[in-house]
């Protein structure tokens, strides 16, 4: 919901990190087409469970960002190679080789 309390879309996904309990942002099915879109967390100003509501403008809400999956990248610090292998694995599998 926007700041002005109008409706913009349902929220599909919650984004962060349950293990660590982080709460990143939400995911919004949005217009005729339900894309998805991303709202950050820091734009959350209130959740109950029949809405959510944000400090968006309607003009913001209608122009947010599509929300890609992000890439995840688990760490293994008992590896071979030191930190530098772990770097340079991290960083191949978040762009590819380079």
């Amino acid at each position: 919901m926007t700041a002005d309390g109008h409706e913009f879309g349902k929220v599909v996904q919650v984004a962060g990190d349950t293990q660590a309990d982080i709460f990143d942002g939400l995911v919004v099915s949005a217009g005729a087409t339900k894309t998805r879109h991303y709202v950050e967390a820091e734009r959350v100003t209130r959740i109950t469970l029949q809405r959510v509501e944000t400090d968006l403008g309607a003009d913001e809400a209608a122009g947010l960002p599509p929300y890609e999956q992000p890439v995840a990248v688990t760490w293994h610090a008992d590896r071979q190679g030191g930190f530098g292998a772990r770097v340079r694995s991290a960083i191949q599998a978040l762009f590819g080789r380079r």
